[in-house]
């Protein structure tokens, strides 16, 4: 009977202590304090606290099947949780209960920056921001919820629990309120958009119908007439599978054999006299796009590693935005233990997943860099685009390592001549349709896949109608000036990624023809970039970690170093070097001598972890001099792309040995294509997951790695429609339209 006596004091200190104040939610003030205050039969003797009559009637009242929506109101609001001296902030009330309730709504207040200057920061956690939960009637605004809501009162409660010295309780509070009522209902903008993406796939389905028929007519089962095969020699070729076509007597006519039976005799649509038309649809047709995406072909000039290279990185960029995003966007229950992972030493390799982006960047223009310098090619720009096909997906995590290796190499070709005109076409043909989908998508289709406390996080974005063609022109990392009023906030990679792509001719044009030039051209860009990183490092006080999420700090050092091209080129252009290294001394021409190999393999490993790991110090409260975070910043991006440079070359040479043997595994290789659409297509993901979250999250390492799991299977399902969708069709278009010489 003690605790059920707890439960009336919790009840009436409820009550009081969360004052509302303005005048549309008054009438539900007035109502459900005065039918508690009535209700209430506090027992004050030890005979009460035994008796049975001692149950105070809000218990009952609770209990009543005729609750009248008032009173479910109520008990929809977010109420003092446990765990508040530890950080437990997410007094989220019960969404679906609210909603359910004619005439009202359920409003989510953001409290910033709550501190209670009474208490001891080693006490209670101080700074964070508090969300709570209201029910209130569908008239009240999110102004008046704003003007009504007083929590500082809520908090004097908390002061008894302290030394006397500790009695005042003020807040430093500001409330941003988001109301269900004025979430924006269905409009044209969302219609259009499905009916779009409802077109296109229907389109998608009857080009791959009509594709299937087509091939059906031209099959041809008919024996070779010059074949050398007799029938019994024939026979027993086809019981094993054949990696290569079969000629028949009509040059035109091709069957493959795959374990002793004929799949459908395919031959150039060209040769086969189709239209122009039939090849537009083709270019949808699944039979012909699946194979590709899924093939394991590969040339001699093939970097395999950078196959498991790029998938691996990708996994690394989705389990650092998982676990950022839901760890702090979502006010977990147990916010101590998520500070707790951040102390353990393996932990910085998920808070520094930021260094992934850098692995993209060298992979970027060190593909584009060898192959270029190295492969000949017999046409121009059509064979061109045929190694884009290959790996679809390095047209952006990987742009700036493919830049390099094929421009060299095309150069080389053409004697130091190149269609740099659609040298550029094709860069934006390839990236700018999977993104504007991705944009549309998340600006008119996302925000109804939200129901629950955090759904505002889809809402549609204001400042989307405003800046989103920044997007598509790829210089929304220096427009809007701040990452809050961004339409596409992870699209700043690929405004860095098209803005090196741009000045990058002028490097690879150097290399080829004068490398001394080029080689220097590369330093000197790479100690200007680390030089004002360092600057501006010093002169805004940033820390070596990552601020936490939310912090100004971290909108700060956003706006101002990590969106930077002139901060991040670095490992851009260390993969330019790596890539005309490649194409000076192609594969099997350098030996490495066994001790270099193994000094190299220390030195650039331990270093490329102490990168990683380093900064877990700051974690545990430990302070560096402001010296050291200038200097970590400075040398951060080099260190690491070094050591990933180092594992591509010694992998490309031969030195690499299981480690290669992992990285270049045929299974990478239909994941690669995937890098780019998975890359826009992983933070939607998460945040559909936020925001159908109903209560606080209760967070633990093994719950994390479930939710990494399910997001990243959906991430690569997803990218996979996109890219049939989208990326393929279009690059098939682009081949057929593109001028032949």
């Amino acid at each position: 009977m003690v605790v059920l006596r707890s439960s009336a004091n919790w009840c009436f200190t409820l009550g009081f202590l969360i004052t509302i104040q303005s005048p549309c939610v008054v009438p539900l003030s007035t109502e459900v304090m005065r039918k508690i205050w009535e209700s209430f039969k506090v027992p004050l003797s030890e005979t009460e606290i035994q008796s049975q009559d001692g149950v105070p009637d809000c218990v009952a009242l609770i209990k009543n099947d005729t609750l009248n929506d008032t009173i479910k109101a109520f008990d929809a609001f977010g109420k003092l949780p446990a765990g508040i001296l530890i950080g437990n902030y997410g007094w989220l009330g019960h969404y679906d209960e609210c909603e359910g309730i004619h005439d009202f709504q359920y409003c989510l207040v953001e409290v910033n920056n709550v501190t209670i200057h009474s208490i001891p920061s080693n006490i209670i956690t101080q700074g964070d921001s508090l969300h709570y939960g209201m029910c209130v009637p569908r008239e009240c605004t999110p102004e008046d919820v704003s003007n009504s809501l007083v929590l500082e009162d809520t908090f004097d409660v908390v002061g008894p629990l302290f030394p006397p010295q500790s009695t005042t309780v003020h807040l430093q509070v500001k409330y941003k309120p988001w109301c269900t009522a004025s979430r924006q209902q269905f409009h044209a903008g969302f219609f259009i958009t499905v009916v779009f993406l409802g077109i296109l796939f229907l389109f998608v389905v009857s080009a791959s119908i009509y594709f299937t028929c087509q091939e059906a007519q031209v099959i041809d089962f008919r024996e070779p007439s010059a074949s050398l095969l007799s029938r019994t020699e024939q026979g027993r070729t086809n019981s094993q599978e054949e990696t290569s076509p079969l000629v028949g007597a009509s040059s035109s006519s091709v069957v493959r054999m795959v374990s002793g039976r004929p799949t459908m005799a395919r031959r150039e649509r060209s040769e086969r006299g189709d239209s122009r038309l039939d090849r537009i649809i083709y270019s949808f047709a699944l039979p012909q796009n699946i194979p590709k995406l899924l093939s394991g072909n590969t040339s001699d000039t093939t970097i395999l590693c950078l196959n498991g290279v790029r998938v691996i990185s990708l996994f690394w960029v989705i389990l650092g935005h998982v676990f950022g995003a839901v760890s702090t966007f979502t006010e977990p229950y147990n916010p101590q233990a998520v500070q707790q992972w951040y102390r353990r030493f393996f932990f910085p390799i998920v808070s520094d997943s930021y260094f992934s982006v850098d692995t993209f960047f060298f992979l970027s223009i060190y593909l584009y860099t060898v192959a270029e310098l190295s492969r000949i090619l017999p046409t121009e720009v059509v064979t061109f685009i045929e190694k884009f096909e290959i790996s679809i997906s390095l047209f952006v995590l990987n742009s700036g390592l493919l830049v390099s290796y094929v421009t060299l190499n095309r150069l080389k070709r053409r004697h130091g001549r190149f269609p740099w005109g659609w040298f550029y076409f094709h860069r934006y043909w390839r990236l700018t349709p999977a993104l504007a989908v991705t944009l549309v998508f998340y600006l008119f289709v996302t925000p109804y896949f939200g129901r629950g406390p955090f759904a505002q996080m889809l809402s549609i974005r204001s400042n989307c109608p405003k800046y989103w063609w920044t997007d598509l022109l790829y210089i929304n990392n220096f427009i809007p000036q701040n990452i809050s009023s961004q339409c596409l906030p992870w699209a700043w990679y690929l405004a860095n990624d098209m803005q090196f792509f741009i000045i990058s001719p002028l490097i690879i044009k150097a290399l080829y023809h004068f490398p001394v030039i080029g080689l220097s051209i590369i330093a000197v860009l790479s100690v200007t970039s680390m030089s004002v990183t360092g600057l501006l490092t010093a002169f805004f006080k940033f820390s070596a970690a990552p601020p936490k999420y939310g912090e100004f700090t971290t909108y700060l050092y956003w706006d101002v170093v990590f969106t930077k091209p002139y901060c991040r080129i670095v490992p851009y252009l260390v993969g330019m070097a790596i890539g005309y290294v490649f194409y000076k001394y192609p594969k099997g021409s350098i030996r490495i001598n066994g001790v270099l190999v193994f000094l190299g393999w220390t030195i650039l490993g331990t270093t490329g972890g102490a990168v990683i790991n380093m900064i877990s110090s700051l974690y545990n409260g430990k302070e560096w001099p402001d010296a050291g975070y200038v200097i970590y910043q400075i040398l951060c991006h080099l260190v690491w792309t070094s050591y990933v440079a180092w594992v591509v070359f010694v992998c490309h040479y031969g030195y690499g040995g299981w480690i290669n043997a992992i990285l270049s595994h045929d299974v990478w290789a239909p994941f690669s294509r995937l890098t780019y659409s998975a890359y826009l297509i992983h933070p939607i993901l998460i945040l559909v997951y936020i925001s159908n979250l109903g209560t606080a999250p209760y967070l633990s390492l093994q719950l994390m790695v479930f939710t990494f799991t399910g997001i990243s299977i959906l991430t690569f399902a997803s990218a996979s429609l996109l890219s049939l969708m989208v990326e393929y069709p279009l690059s098939n278009l682009e081949k057929m339209f593109l001028p032949r010489r």
